[in-house]
Protein backbone atom coordinates (compact mmCIF):
# COMPACT_ATOMS: atom_id res chain seq x y z
CA UNK A 1 0.00 0.00 0.00
CA UNK A 2 2.86 2.55 0.82
CA UNK A 3 4.54 1.93 -2.19
CA UNK A 4 1.36 2.60 -4.16
CA UNK A 5 0.80 5.40 -2.49
CA UNK A 6 4.34 6.66 -3.44
CA UNK A 7 3.89 5.56 -7.05
CA UNK A 8 1.18 8.20 -7.46
CA UNK A 9 2.58 11.25 -5.46
CA UNK A 10 5.42 10.74 -8.32
CA UNK A 11 2.73 11.06 -10.86
CA UNK A 12 1.12 13.76 -9.89
CA UNK A 13 4.32 15.40 -10.18
CA UNK A 14 4.23 15.91 -13.71
CA UNK A 15 5.45 18.92 -14.53
CA UNK A 16 9.03 20.54 -14.00
CA UNK A 17 10.87 23.64 -14.55
CA UNK A 18 13.67 25.27 -16.65
CA UNK A 19 16.90 25.75 -15.23
CA UNK A 20 19.72 26.29 -16.13
CA UNK A 21 21.87 24.53 -13.74
CA UNK A 22 23.06 20.86 -14.35
CA UNK A 23 22.43 17.71 -12.66
CA UNK A 24 25.06 15.24 -11.35
CA UNK A 25 24.46 13.75 -15.22
CA UNK A 26 25.01 16.90 -16.66
CA UNK A 27 21.58 17.65 -18.08
CA UNK A 28 20.29 20.88 -16.56
CA UNK A 29 17.40 20.51 -14.21
CA UNK A 30 17.74 19.44 -10.41
CA UNK A 31 20.09 16.96 -9.00
CA UNK A 32 18.93 13.89 -10.43
CA UNK A 33 15.68 14.98 -12.09
CA UNK A 34 16.00 15.93 -16.04
CA UNK A 35 14.06 19.23 -17.11
CA UNK A 36 13.01 18.84 -20.58
CA UNK A 37 14.63 21.37 -21.99
CA UNK A 38 17.75 21.77 -23.25
CA UNK A 39 19.95 24.63 -22.15
CA UNK A 40 20.53 27.74 -24.14
CA UNK A 41 21.73 27.15 -27.40
CA UNK A 42 25.87 27.21 -27.69
CA UNK A 43 25.53 26.31 -23.81
CA UNK A 44 28.63 24.15 -22.23
CA UNK A 45 27.85 23.26 -18.66
CA UNK A 46 30.19 21.30 -16.18
CA UNK A 47 29.46 19.58 -12.73
CA UNK A 48 30.62 17.78 -10.05
CA UNK A 49 28.71 15.83 -7.52
CA UNK A 50 29.09 14.17 -4.38
CA UNK A 51 26.30 11.57 -3.40
CA UNK A 52 26.86 9.38 -0.47
CA UNK A 53 25.45 5.66 -0.41
CA UNK A 54 23.21 4.28 -1.19
CA UNK A 55 22.00 5.86 -3.85
CA UNK A 56 25.03 6.99 -5.37
CA UNK A 57 24.88 9.52 -8.27
CA UNK A 58 22.27 7.99 -9.74
CA UNK A 59 21.92 4.11 -8.53
CA UNK A 60 19.80 3.45 -5.89
CA UNK A 61 21.26 0.12 -4.80
CA UNK A 62 24.38 -1.56 -4.99
CA UNK A 63 24.22 -4.89 -3.40
CA UNK A 64 26.43 -5.33 -0.77
CA UNK A 65 28.26 -2.19 -0.22
CA UNK A 66 26.75 -1.45 3.18
CA UNK A 67 28.70 1.30 4.86
CA UNK A 68 30.61 4.82 4.01
CA UNK A 69 31.13 5.01 0.65
CA UNK A 70 29.93 7.33 -2.34
CA UNK A 71 30.16 7.81 -6.01
CA UNK A 72 31.77 11.16 -7.37
CA UNK A 73 30.00 12.38 -10.92
CA UNK A 74 32.33 14.73 -13.11
CA UNK A 75 30.02 15.67 -16.09
CA UNK A 76 30.53 17.89 -18.94
CA UNK A 77 27.19 18.91 -21.55
CA UNK A 78 26.91 20.75 -24.46
CA UNK A 79 24.24 22.32 -26.41
CA UNK A 80 25.12 22.82 -30.05
CA UNK A 81 21.37 23.18 -31.26
CA UNK A 82 18.60 24.51 -29.19
CA UNK A 83 16.81 21.28 -29.00
CA UNK A 84 19.71 19.25 -28.35
CA UNK A 85 21.62 18.84 -25.40
CA UNK A 86 24.84 16.42 -24.95
CA UNK A 87 26.90 14.94 -22.11
CA UNK A 88 29.22 12.96 -20.95
CA UNK A 89 29.29 12.13 -17.23
CA UNK A 90 32.57 9.87 -15.81
CA UNK A 91 31.68 8.37 -12.17
CA UNK A 92 34.38 7.56 -9.45
CA UNK A 93 33.52 5.45 -6.80
CA UNK A 94 34.95 5.42 -3.20
CA UNK A 95 34.61 2.36 -1.03
CA UNK A 96 35.29 1.57 3.06
CA UNK A 97 33.28 -1.33 4.07
CA UNK A 98 34.87 -0.95 7.68
CA UNK A 99 37.02 1.25 9.91
CA UNK A 100 39.27 -1.80 9.51
CA UNK A 101 40.02 -2.02 5.52
CA UNK A 102 41.38 0.67 3.57
CA UNK A 103 38.87 2.26 0.92
CA UNK A 104 38.99 1.38 -2.52
CA UNK A 105 38.66 4.40 -5.09
CA UNK A 106 38.67 3.93 -8.76
CA UNK A 107 35.95 4.47 -11.99
CA UNK A 108 32.18 3.50 -11.50
CA UNK A 109 30.49 3.82 -15.01
CA UNK A 110 30.77 6.41 -17.83
CA UNK A 111 27.61 7.86 -18.99
CA UNK A 112 27.01 9.36 -22.44
CA UNK A 113 23.32 11.17 -22.73
CA UNK A 114 21.80 12.70 -25.37
CA UNK A 115 18.57 14.92 -24.87
CA UNK A 116 15.85 16.41 -28.07
CA UNK A 117 12.81 19.17 -26.77
CA UNK A 118 10.25 20.35 -27.63
CA UNK A 119 9.26 23.97 -26.01
CA UNK A 120 7.06 25.96 -29.06
CA UNK A 121 4.16 24.97 -26.44
CA UNK A 122 3.63 28.15 -23.56
CA UNK A 123 4.00 26.43 -19.75
CA UNK A 124 4.41 22.81 -21.12
CA UNK A 125 8.13 21.58 -22.27
CA UNK A 126 8.35 18.09 -23.56
CA UNK A 127 11.62 16.39 -24.03
CA UNK A 128 13.40 12.58 -24.73
CA UNK A 129 16.92 11.71 -23.03
CA UNK A 130 18.64 8.61 -24.59
CA UNK A 131 21.85 7.16 -22.42
CA UNK A 132 24.59 4.20 -21.94
CA UNK A 133 26.60 3.38 -19.12
CA UNK A 134 29.43 2.08 -20.17
CA UNK A 135 30.69 -0.84 -18.04
CA UNK A 136 34.51 0.68 -17.18
CA UNK A 137 34.39 0.07 -13.26
CA UNK A 138 36.14 -1.49 -11.58
CA UNK A 139 35.91 -5.11 -10.13
CA UNK A 140 36.82 -3.59 -6.66
CA UNK A 141 32.97 -2.45 -6.18
CA UNK A 142 31.06 -5.40 -7.15
CA UNK A 143 30.39 -8.30 -5.21
CA UNK A 144 32.02 -11.78 -6.59
CA UNK A 145 30.04 -12.98 -9.14
CA UNK A 146 28.57 -10.12 -10.70
CA UNK A 147 29.36 -8.97 -14.24
CA UNK A 148 28.52 -5.15 -14.97
CA UNK A 149 27.67 -4.77 -18.39
CA UNK A 150 26.35 -2.38 -20.61
CA UNK A 151 23.24 -0.14 -19.84
CA UNK A 152 21.15 1.80 -22.13
CA UNK A 153 18.27 3.49 -21.53
CA UNK A 154 15.61 6.44 -22.15
CA UNK A 155 13.45 9.32 -20.11
CA UNK A 156 10.46 10.88 -21.50
CA UNK A 157 10.40 14.38 -20.14
CA UNK A 158 7.82 16.83 -18.62
CA UNK A 159 8.36 20.20 -17.60
CA UNK A 160 6.53 23.37 -16.76
CA UNK A 161 6.86 26.52 -16.34
CA UNK A 162 3.83 28.11 -14.01
CA UNK A 163 5.82 31.07 -13.68
CA UNK A 164 4.81 31.65 -17.43
CA UNK A 165 1.23 32.18 -16.49
CA UNK A 166 1.13 33.47 -12.67
CA UNK A 167 3.24 35.53 -10.93
CA UNK A 168 4.35 32.73 -8.22
CA UNK A 169 7.59 31.22 -9.68
CA UNK A 170 6.53 27.54 -9.58
CA UNK A 171 7.82 25.04 -11.49
CA UNK A 172 7.85 21.43 -11.26
CA UNK A 173 8.25 18.21 -13.73
CA UNK A 174 8.47 14.05 -13.81
CA UNK A 175 11.01 11.48 -15.88
CA UNK A 176 9.71 8.66 -16.77
CA UNK A 177 11.62 5.99 -18.97
CA UNK A 178 13.17 2.40 -18.99
CA UNK A 179 16.80 1.35 -18.55
CA UNK A 180 17.74 -2.08 -19.61
CA UNK A 181 20.65 -3.61 -18.09
CA UNK A 182 23.37 -5.77 -19.05
CA UNK A 183 24.14 -6.30 -15.78
CA UNK A 184 24.57 -10.39 -14.53
CA UNK A 185 25.03 -12.33 -11.36
CA UNK A 186 26.52 -15.87 -11.79
CA UNK A 187 25.20 -15.91 -15.22
CA UNK A 188 21.55 -14.76 -14.40
CA UNK A 189 20.25 -11.58 -15.60
CA UNK A 190 19.95 -8.65 -13.88
CA UNK A 191 16.78 -7.62 -13.97
CA UNK A 192 15.62 -4.18 -16.39
CA UNK A 193 14.32 -0.99 -14.46
CA UNK A 194 11.93 1.51 -14.63
CA UNK A 195 13.86 4.74 -13.54
CA UNK A 196 10.82 7.34 -12.56
CA UNK A 197 11.07 10.82 -11.06
CA UNK A 198 9.27 14.52 -10.21
CA UNK A 199 10.20 17.61 -8.79
CA UNK A 200 9.21 20.49 -7.58
CA UNK A 201 10.80 24.15 -7.13
CA UNK A 202 10.66 27.56 -6.28
CA UNK A 203 12.76 29.95 -7.99
CA UNK A 204 13.84 33.32 -5.65
CA UNK A 205 16.09 33.93 -8.11
CA UNK A 206 19.10 33.22 -6.60
CA UNK A 207 17.99 31.14 -4.47
CA UNK A 208 16.18 27.88 -5.39
CA UNK A 209 14.51 25.54 -3.11
CA UNK A 210 13.20 21.96 -4.26
CA UNK A 211 12.33 18.45 -3.35
CA UNK A 212 12.88 15.62 -6.09
CA UNK A 213 11.19 11.58 -5.04
CA UNK A 214 12.86 9.61 -7.50
CA UNK A 215 13.09 5.32 -8.07
CA UNK A 216 14.99 2.22 -10.44
CA UNK A 217 11.43 0.33 -9.89
CA UNK A 218 12.63 -3.35 -10.88
CA UNK A 219 10.66 -5.04 -13.65
CA UNK A 220 11.27 -8.30 -11.53
CA UNK A 221 8.55 -8.90 -9.56
CA UNK A 222 10.35 -10.39 -6.83
CA UNK A 223 12.48 -7.59 -6.31
CA UNK A 224 10.88 -4.37 -4.28
CA UNK A 225 11.98 -0.68 -5.24
CA UNK A 226 13.64 1.53 -2.99
CA UNK A 227 12.33 5.20 -2.76
CA UNK A 228 14.05 8.49 -2.70
CA UNK A 229 12.95 11.84 -1.44
CA UNK A 230 15.51 14.84 -1.76
CA UNK A 231 14.98 18.21 -0.56
CA UNK A 232 17.25 20.78 -1.37
CA UNK A 233 18.69 24.03 -1.76
CA UNK A 234 20.04 25.89 -5.06
CA UNK A 235 22.60 29.11 -4.60
CA UNK A 236 22.57 30.54 -8.44
CA UNK A 237 25.19 33.32 -8.94
CA UNK A 238 24.15 35.32 -12.00
CA UNK A 239 27.94 34.36 -13.63
CA UNK A 240 26.63 30.81 -14.19
CA UNK A 241 27.88 29.29 -10.56
CA UNK A 242 25.59 27.42 -9.10
CA UNK A 243 26.05 25.37 -5.43
CA UNK A 244 23.64 22.91 -4.32
CA UNK A 245 22.97 20.77 -1.29
CA UNK A 246 20.21 18.07 -0.56
CA UNK A 247 19.74 15.72 1.85
CA UNK A 248 18.46 12.08 0.64
CA UNK A 249 15.99 9.91 2.50
CA UNK A 250 15.01 6.52 1.55
CA UNK A 251 11.18 6.34 2.74
CA UNK A 252 10.24 3.27 1.26
CA UNK A 253 13.10 0.05 0.71
CA UNK A 254 13.00 -3.28 -0.15
CA UNK A 255 11.65 -5.20 2.23
CA UNK A 256 15.01 -7.92 2.25
CA UNK A 257 17.08 -5.50 2.62
CA UNK A 258 18.88 -6.09 5.83
CA UNK A 259 19.15 -2.12 6.19
CA UNK A 260 15.74 -1.34 8.33
CA UNK A 261 16.16 2.19 9.27
CA UNK A 262 15.76 5.05 6.95
CA UNK A 263 18.92 5.83 5.35
CA UNK A 264 19.92 9.30 4.89
CA UNK A 265 22.77 10.80 2.87
CA UNK A 266 24.25 13.77 1.35
CA UNK A 267 24.59 14.97 -2.31
CA UNK A 268 26.42 18.06 -2.82
CA UNK A 269 28.03 20.02 -5.35
CA UNK A 270 28.85 22.76 -8.29
CA UNK A 271 28.32 23.15 -11.29
CA UNK A 272 28.76 26.16 -14.20
CA UNK A 273 26.66 27.22 -17.50
CA UNK A 274 28.43 29.45 -19.80
CA UNK A 275 26.31 32.30 -19.74
CA UNK A 276 23.98 32.45 -22.85
CA UNK A 277 24.75 36.12 -24.28
CA UNK A 278 21.85 37.86 -24.40
CA UNK A 279 20.64 38.50 -28.02
CA UNK A 280 20.25 41.96 -29.07
CA UNK A 281 16.61 42.30 -31.15
CA UNK A 282 17.70 43.65 -34.86
CA UNK A 283 16.30 44.00 -37.96
CA UNK A 284 17.22 45.60 -40.88
CA UNK A 285 15.82 48.12 -43.72
CA UNK A 286 16.06 46.95 -47.85
CA UNK A 287 15.05 48.70 -50.60
CA UNK A 288 15.59 51.13 -53.74
CA UNK A 289 15.58 54.75 -54.96
CA UNK A 290 14.12 54.91 -58.39
CA UNK A 291 12.77 57.74 -61.14
CA UNK A 292 9.24 58.17 -60.73
CA UNK A 293 9.08 58.50 -64.88
CA UNK A 294 11.60 55.76 -65.58
CA UNK A 295 11.27 53.35 -63.03
CA UNK A 296 15.33 52.94 -63.34
CA UNK A 297 17.48 52.74 -59.96
CA UNK A 298 18.99 56.26 -58.86
CA UNK A 299 22.56 56.91 -56.62
CA UNK A 300 20.61 58.92 -53.89
CA UNK A 301 22.10 60.43 -50.42
CA UNK A 302 19.81 58.46 -48.14
CA UNK A 303 19.25 59.19 -44.69
CA UNK A 304 17.27 57.62 -41.74
CA UNK A 305 16.35 58.63 -38.11
CA UNK A 306 14.14 56.74 -35.20
CA UNK A 307 16.02 54.91 -32.38
CA UNK A 308 19.09 55.18 -34.28
CA UNK A 309 20.03 57.73 -37.32
CA UNK A 310 22.78 57.99 -40.01
CA UNK A 311 23.53 58.57 -43.62
CA UNK A 312 24.49 56.05 -46.47
CA UNK A 313 24.81 56.40 -50.22
CA UNK A 314 21.86 54.57 -52.12
CA UNK A 315 23.38 52.59 -55.33
CA UNK A 316 21.60 52.01 -58.63
CA UNK A 317 20.53 48.68 -57.74
CA UNK A 318 19.27 48.93 -54.36
CA UNK A 319 20.20 49.39 -50.81
CA UNK A 320 20.18 47.73 -47.35
CA UNK A 321 20.95 48.89 -43.87
CA UNK A 322 22.16 46.24 -41.57
CA UNK A 323 21.39 45.86 -37.45
CA UNK A 324 19.16 48.23 -36.35
CA UNK A 325 17.50 48.40 -33.12
CA UNK A 326 13.66 47.53 -33.74
CA UNK A 327 11.74 50.92 -33.90
CA UNK A 328 9.82 53.42 -36.44
CA UNK A 329 12.17 54.85 -39.21
CA UNK A 330 11.92 57.94 -41.22
CA UNK A 331 13.84 57.48 -44.00
CA UNK A 332 14.63 60.06 -46.82
CA UNK A 333 16.57 60.26 -50.29
CA UNK A 334 17.95 63.10 -51.86
CA UNK A 335 19.54 63.20 -55.56
CA UNK A 336 20.77 65.71 -57.72
CA UNK A 337 17.93 67.03 -59.94
CA UNK A 338 15.15 65.29 -58.28
CA UNK A 339 12.64 66.16 -55.28
CA UNK A 340 13.22 64.82 -52.26
CA UNK A 341 11.02 61.98 -50.77
CA UNK A 342 10.24 60.56 -47.52
CA UNK A 343 8.98 57.36 -46.24
CA UNK A 344 8.00 55.59 -42.41
CA UNK A 345 8.75 51.78 -42.07
CA UNK A 346 8.62 49.41 -39.19
CA UNK A 347 11.79 47.66 -38.45
CA UNK A 348 10.89 44.24 -36.26
CA UNK A 349 13.60 42.08 -34.55
CA UNK A 350 14.85 39.33 -37.03
CA UNK A 351 12.77 41.18 -40.14
CA UNK A 352 13.68 43.03 -43.13
CA UNK A 353 11.85 45.76 -43.73
CA UNK A 354 11.32 46.18 -47.87
CA UNK A 355 10.76 50.27 -48.63
CA UNK A 356 10.69 52.18 -52.37
CA UNK A 357 11.55 55.71 -52.18
CA UNK A 358 10.59 56.90 -55.84
CA UNK A 359 11.94 60.51 -56.92
CA UNK A 360 10.44 62.92 -59.42
CA UNK A 361 12.12 65.68 -61.11
CA UNK A 362 12.94 68.27 -58.92
CA UNK A 363 10.60 71.19 -59.85
CA UNK A 364 11.08 74.74 -59.97
CA UNK A 365 8.24 77.34 -60.64
CA UNK A 366 7.31 79.66 -63.55
CA UNK A 367 5.24 82.73 -63.02
CA UNK A 368 4.36 86.36 -63.81
CA UNK A 369 1.52 87.93 -65.72
CA UNK A 370 -0.39 88.66 -69.08
CA UNK A 371 -1.33 91.91 -69.54
CA UNK A 372 -2.48 94.29 -72.15
CA UNK A 373 0.60 96.24 -73.78
CA UNK A 374 -1.15 99.24 -74.13
CA UNK A 375 -3.04 99.36 -70.79
CA UNK A 376 -1.05 97.19 -68.61
CA UNK A 377 -4.31 95.24 -67.46
CA UNK A 378 -4.39 91.93 -66.51
CA UNK A 379 -6.14 89.60 -69.11
CA UNK A 380 -7.65 86.24 -69.10
CA UNK A 381 -5.17 84.05 -70.83
CA UNK A 382 -3.94 80.47 -71.95
CA UNK A 383 -0.59 79.48 -71.88
CA UNK A 384 0.49 76.26 -73.86
CA UNK A 385 3.94 74.76 -73.89
CA UNK A 386 4.70 73.71 -77.31
CA UNK A 387 7.86 71.54 -77.16
CA UNK A 388 7.23 69.38 -73.87
CA UNK A 389 3.99 67.79 -72.44
CA UNK A 390 2.57 69.98 -69.49
CA UNK A 391 -0.98 70.82 -69.23
CA UNK A 392 -2.00 74.37 -70.51
CA UNK A 393 -1.97 76.80 -68.17
CA UNK A 394 -4.57 79.15 -67.64
CA UNK A 395 -4.14 82.86 -66.15
CA UNK A 396 -6.44 84.38 -63.32
CA UNK A 397 -8.97 86.53 -64.82
CA UNK A 398 -9.02 89.41 -63.25
CA UNK A 399 -5.23 89.87 -62.45
CA UNK A 400 -3.67 88.07 -65.40
CA UNK A 401 -1.46 85.96 -62.79
CA UNK A 402 -0.48 82.42 -63.39
CA UNK A 403 2.04 79.70 -61.94
CA UNK A 404 3.39 76.59 -62.59
CA UNK A 405 5.50 74.28 -61.30
CA UNK A 406 7.63 72.64 -64.06
CA UNK A 407 11.24 70.79 -64.10
CA UNK A 408 13.97 73.72 -64.85
CA UNK A 409 14.76 73.69 -68.50
CA UNK A 410 13.95 76.03 -71.78
CA UNK A 411 10.34 75.73 -72.90
CA UNK A 412 8.75 77.08 -76.13
CA UNK A 413 5.69 78.70 -74.99
CA UNK A 414 2.63 80.57 -76.72
CA UNK A 415 0.17 82.91 -74.73
CA UNK A 416 -3.20 83.33 -76.44
CA UNK A 417 -5.80 85.49 -75.35
CA UNK A 418 -8.99 86.32 -77.31
CA UNK A 419 -8.65 89.33 -79.43
CA UNK A 420 -5.47 89.52 -78.99
CA UNK A 421 -2.25 88.74 -81.21
CA UNK A 422 -0.51 85.18 -79.65
CA UNK A 423 2.88 85.70 -78.74
CA UNK A 424 5.54 82.83 -79.04
CA UNK A 425 8.73 82.79 -76.67
CA UNK A 426 11.73 80.91 -75.66
CA UNK A 427 11.77 80.57 -71.55
CA UNK A 428 14.18 79.33 -69.33
CA UNK A 429 13.61 78.03 -66.28
CA UNK A 430 16.08 78.06 -63.63
CA UNK A 431 16.18 75.66 -60.64
CA UNK A 432 15.09 78.58 -58.07
CA UNK A 433 12.53 79.29 -60.34
CA UNK A 434 11.61 82.18 -62.68
CA UNK A 435 9.48 84.61 -63.42
CA UNK A 436 8.21 85.85 -66.86
CA UNK A 437 5.49 88.78 -68.27
CA UNK A 438 3.78 88.35 -71.53
CA UNK A 439 2.50 92.19 -73.02
CA UNK A 440 -0.22 90.99 -75.54
CA UNK A 441 -0.80 93.26 -78.25
CA UNK A 442 -4.02 93.42 -80.94
CA UNK A 443 -4.57 94.47 -84.43
CA UNK A 444 -4.58 98.26 -84.80
CA UNK A 445 -2.95 99.03 -80.87
CA UNK A 446 -0.87 102.18 -80.93
CA UNK A 447 1.90 101.86 -79.02
CA UNK A 448 3.86 105.20 -78.41
CA UNK A 449 7.46 105.79 -77.47
CA UNK A 450 8.64 109.30 -76.39
CA UNK A 451 12.01 110.01 -75.80
CA UNK A 452 13.59 109.52 -78.95
CA UNK A 453 15.68 112.45 -79.87
CA UNK A 454 17.01 113.45 -83.15
CA UNK A 455 19.35 116.13 -83.64
CA UNK A 456 17.36 119.48 -84.34
CA UNK A 457 16.26 119.63 -88.31
CA UNK A 458 17.09 116.21 -88.78
CA UNK A 459 16.48 112.77 -88.99
CA UNK A 460 19.86 111.47 -86.99
CA UNK A 461 19.05 109.52 -83.77
CA UNK A 462 20.59 110.07 -80.65
CA UNK A 463 22.75 108.03 -78.61
CA UNK A 464 20.16 108.64 -75.32
CA UNK A 465 17.67 107.52 -77.14
CA UNK A 466 19.27 103.75 -78.41
CA UNK A 467 17.60 102.38 -74.84
CA UNK A 468 13.82 103.60 -76.21
CA UNK A 469 14.23 101.88 -78.92
CA UNK A 470 15.84 98.48 -78.29
CA UNK A 471 12.52 98.23 -76.05
CA UNK A 472 10.67 98.78 -79.42
CA UNK A 473 12.61 96.03 -80.66
CA UNK A 474 12.04 93.89 -77.64
CA UNK A 475 8.20 93.88 -78.66
CA UNK A 476 9.49 92.85 -82.26
CA UNK A 477 11.37 89.94 -81.33
CA UNK A 478 8.21 88.98 -78.64
CA UNK A 479 5.96 88.88 -81.16
CA UNK A 480 8.30 87.73 -83.95
CA UNK A 481 5.23 87.18 -86.80
CA UNK A 482 3.40 90.75 -86.85
CA UNK A 483 3.87 93.51 -89.11
CA UNK A 484 4.07 97.40 -87.52
CA UNK A 485 3.98 100.59 -88.85
CA UNK A 486 6.37 103.33 -87.66
CA UNK A 487 4.66 106.31 -87.63
CA UNK A 488 6.83 109.90 -87.40
CA UNK A 489 5.22 112.35 -85.64
CA UNK A 490 6.10 116.37 -85.17
CA UNK A 491 5.51 119.18 -83.36
CA UNK A 492 3.34 122.37 -85.23
CA UNK A 493 6.29 124.38 -85.58
CA UNK A 494 7.43 124.63 -88.93
CA UNK A 495 5.44 124.53 -92.25
CA UNK A 496 3.04 121.24 -92.58
CA UNK A 497 5.83 120.21 -95.66
CA UNK A 498 8.38 120.78 -93.88
CA UNK A 499 6.94 118.62 -90.57
CA UNK A 500 5.75 115.79 -93.23
CA UNK A 501 9.17 115.20 -94.97
CA UNK A 502 11.37 115.53 -91.42
CA UNK A 503 9.01 113.29 -89.98
CA UNK A 504 9.12 110.73 -92.71
CA UNK A 505 12.88 110.67 -92.52
CA UNK A 506 12.71 109.94 -88.73
CA UNK A 507 10.36 107.00 -89.24
CA UNK A 508 12.88 105.73 -91.70
CA UNK A 509 15.32 106.10 -88.91
CA UNK A 510 14.06 104.58 -86.74
CA UNK A 511 13.28 101.53 -89.16
CA UNK A 512 16.63 101.22 -90.06
CA UNK A 513 18.07 101.18 -86.53
CA UNK A 514 15.54 98.06 -85.69
CA UNK A 515 17.05 96.23 -89.27
CA UNK A 516 20.48 97.35 -88.65
CA UNK A 517 20.70 96.95 -84.91
CA UNK A 518 18.34 94.28 -84.19
CA UNK A 519 18.36 91.94 -87.68
CA UNK A 520 14.28 92.60 -87.43
CA UNK A 521 13.20 91.63 -90.61
CA UNK A 522 12.43 95.00 -93.49
CA UNK A 523 8.92 93.13 -94.52
CA UNK A 524 7.09 93.71 -91.57
CA UNK A 525 7.99 97.44 -90.81
CA UNK A 526 6.88 100.08 -92.62
CA UNK A 527 7.85 103.82 -92.12
CA UNK A 528 5.06 106.63 -92.36
CA UNK A 529 5.99 110.23 -91.90
CA UNK A 530 2.32 112.16 -90.63
CA UNK A 531 4.09 115.67 -89.35
CA UNK A 532 2.05 117.73 -87.35
CA UNK A 533 -1.27 116.54 -88.76
CA UNK A 534 -2.19 113.89 -85.61
CA UNK A 535 -1.20 116.01 -82.40
CA UNK A 536 -2.39 114.29 -78.84
CA UNK A 537 -2.16 117.84 -77.33
CA UNK A 538 -2.31 121.29 -78.43
CA UNK A 539 0.50 122.56 -79.28
CA UNK A 540 0.50 125.87 -76.70
CA UNK A 541 3.11 124.87 -74.51
CA UNK A 542 6.43 123.21 -74.59
CA UNK A 543 5.23 120.00 -72.73
CA UNK A 544 2.12 119.83 -75.40
CA UNK A 545 4.71 119.90 -77.96
CA UNK A 546 7.24 117.66 -76.23
CA UNK A 547 4.00 114.89 -76.43
CA UNK A 548 3.01 115.62 -80.12
CA UNK A 549 7.24 114.84 -80.70
CA UNK A 550 6.64 110.93 -80.74
CA UNK A 551 7.37 107.76 -83.11
CA UNK A 552 4.48 105.44 -82.71
CA UNK A 553 3.78 101.44 -83.59
CA UNK A 554 0.64 100.33 -84.68
CA UNK A 555 0.15 96.78 -85.07
CA UNK A 556 -1.05 95.85 -88.06
CA UNK A 557 -1.22 92.42 -88.02
CA UNK A 558 0.46 89.04 -89.03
Amino acid sequence: MRKAVIITLAIAMMVTTVMAAPTVTAGNGLLRIQNAATMHKGALGFNLHWAGYPVGAYHYNDGEITTWDGIARLGAGWTPLVFLQLGVVPALAYNRPNTDTDPETGLWDLEINAKASYTKIPVLKLGVQVKTLLPVGSDAFFPEGYNNGLDVGALALVTSDFGDIMAFPLKAHLNAGYLMTGDDIDGADVTDYIPIGAGLEVDAKYVVLFTELYSNYPLDSDQDADFWVTPGIRLSLPFGMNFDLGMDFLILKQEDNPREDWYRTITAGVSWVSPEKKRVPMGDIAGNVKDTETDAGLVARLSYSGPETGVITAGSMGFKIDSLDPGIYTLEATADGYQNAKKTVTVMDGKVARVELMLGPRMATLSGAVRDRETDAGLPAAIRFTDAPIPEVKTDPLTGLYKVDIKPGTYGVEVSSEDYLPQTASVIVGAAGTTRDFDLIKKGMKIAFRGINFETGKAVILPESYPILDEAAKILKENPTIRVEIGGHTDSRGSDVYNQKLSQQRAEAVRLYLIQNHSVEPNRLLAKGYGESQPVAPNDTEENMAQNRRVEFTILGK
